[in-house]
């Protein structure tokens, strides 16, 4: 289990250090701290630790986002490895200048994941039944 930990808003939340790897698996990357977040529908990887692998954008893809407030904005797109609980998912992410990115639905939906509120704490549900027995 894996406890919840502070993005400096004042409040615990579930956090991944996820290893970013070139999606030809030679070149690995920084661990990138991402914010879990079951609502966003795809993860969003920090630009500044992409390019510092070498890592370019794809020319002429990007991704259509909106924040809450209602505005629009496109960002751009790389297509690299993500390691999450010990598996490789490849794909393609968008980059965002933040130093935490998002862990997405893109990525979540091939886990069992469990959330542990009241003890702020989270993990693959493998975790939480070996744990119980």
């Amino acid at each position: 289990m894996t406890e919840y930990q502070s993005l400096g808003f004042g409040l615990l939340a579930p956090v991944a250090d996820v290893l970013l790897l070139s999606s030809d698996l030679e070149n690995e990357g920084p661990t990138v701290r991402l914010h879990i977040d079951t609502g966003s529908d795809t993860t969003l990887l920090p630009a500044a630790a992409v390019r510092q692998m070498g890592i370019d954008s794809i020319p002429g893809e990007s991704f259509a986002m909106m924040a809450f407030d209602g505005h629009r904005s496109d960002a751009p797109v790389a297509e690299l490895v993500i390691r999450f609980c010990g598996k490789f998912v490849q794909g393609r992410y968008v980059l965002i200048d933040r130093e935490v990115g998002i862990l997405g639905r893109d990525v979540l939906n091939f886990f069992r994941l469990i959330f542990d509120g009241p003890g702020h704490a989270w993990g693959e549900l493998s975790e939480f039944t070996t744990s119980a027995t």
